[in-house]
């Protein structure tokens, strides 16, 4: 989609959206058939479709069956999803309780029962920070289990997964030193240890330090290739429920990281757009950046961010020859030794070459478009 499309849907979803979070009686004009389809297809980009569609069903936005059934089928295989998941982590907590294992649930895990209708909160996975000096035992638990280790030992979190749908993120830590801030990797090394009891060896948050958290994990993916509407979902139903934090430990907190004025500034869009106000310049551009990022962010936005950091040359070097550190997750024989390193990029090449070379492709145009665009930008102001 063009910039022009991202405004003309998200200022026909935004005020239906706004309006279902604050749960308002109100009525909207009919959406034609292509508005709706457009509604969808930003819905799956951000992983917000099942929530759109109880606020489309809500305000009777439906013209037919026919308009409904896409966003009823997403709304049905997340329900499913949620209900095979809640099972499988129900039998991971027993053995994590059993063992006595200590363990916090992350992310997804605890924002959804924010949401009013929690099978509306989309998800990839669930993540769980546990004592990483107990990981041996864990992933004997998910082998036994039948999943297969997708990850293990290399990063911040070990991987498993199995079909239909299951995805574990078992973090050993929140930011690992090979991929984040040196602020980021000490602020919250602890984390595991300064959350108190829930239940058993079920460790729990202060509803604060999450924030804290969740900024910081925001953050992260703002910075790196974006973020989308189902974050701002996430701030806002979390903040529209917690009316008694301690704002001054939170941004006394986020400033020893650096993230007090990110913290300010996307709390800030947030309510704004939910509450229906008018944005400034740098609002909507911030905003529009969100639009276009879907969920997860996009290459687009990864090599622009990168390409402004380091520059072109540097960024080509960057991708072509990867710091010695990130072969140790990617190709742990090669960083061993330090020898088989020029093995394992000839290996790492070929493997992008034959596996995705549209990717490559997309990824090299994006570079050249990055660099034009921070060209013009800089005549632009000094014309």
């Amino acid at each position: 989609m063009e910039q022009e499309q991202y405004l003309y849907i998200s200022d026909k979803l935004f005020p239906i959206l706004s309006s279902y979070l604050n749960q308002e009686e109100t009525t909207f004009e009919p959406l034609s058939f292509e508005d709706l389809y457009s509604i969808y297809r930003l819905s799956k980009l951000h992983n917000i479709t099942a929530l759109v569609y109880q606020a489309l069903k809500k305000y009777k936005l439906f013209q037919d069956p026919k308009s409904e059934r896409p966003f009823e089928l997403v709304y049905a295989q997340n329900m499913k999803k949620h209900i095979l998941f809640d099972r499988e982590r129900r039998e991971l907590y027993a053995f994590l309780q059993e063992n006595k294992i200590p363990f916090l649930p992350l992310k997804g895990i605890v924002i959804a029962p924010y949401y009013f209708d929690s099978f509306c909160r989309e998800f990839s996975d669930n993540d769980i920070l546990f004592d990483k000096k107990r990981a041996k035992e864990v992933k004997k638990y998910f082998l036994a289990h039948k999943f297969r280790v997708e990850e293990y030992g290399h990063g911040p979190h070990d991987v498993y997964m199995k079909e239909p749908v299951y995805n574990f993120e078992m973090h050993r830590f929140l930011f690992g030193e090979n991929e984040d801030t040196k602020e980021f990797v000490l602020y919250f090394e602890n984390y595991l240890k300064q959350a108190k009891v829930k239940f058993g060896y079920e460790l729990e948050l202060s509803k604060e330090d999450f924030f804290i958290y969740f900024t910081a994990h925001t953050y992260k993916h703002y910075a790196i290739s974006g973020c989308g509407i189902r974050t701002m979902v996430d701030y806002y139903l979390f903040l529209m429920r917690e009316k008694e934090l301690d704002w001054d430990y939170i941004y006394t907190e986020l400033d020893k990281i650096g993230l007090k004025d990110f913290a300010l500034s996307f709390v800030t869009l947030t309510q704004k757009v939910f509450h229906k106000e008018d944005l400034s310049k740098e609002e909507m551009e911030s905003l529009m950046y969100i639009l276009t990022s879907g969920t997860y962010g996009t290459v687009t936005h990864m090599v622009t961010n990168k390409v402004e950091q380091k520059g072109k040359f540097k960024y080509v070097m960057y991708r072509l020859f990867p710091p010695i550190y990130s072969y140790k997750i990617m190709y742990p024989w090669a960083y061993a030794s330090k020898i088989g390193i020029p093995l394992a990029w000839f290996i790492r090449l070929i493997r992008a070459i034959f596996r995705d070379p549209k990717k490559i492709t997309h990824e090299l145009h994006q570079v050249k478009e990055s660099e034009g665009k921070k060209e013009k930008e800089q005549n632009k102001a000094q014309q």
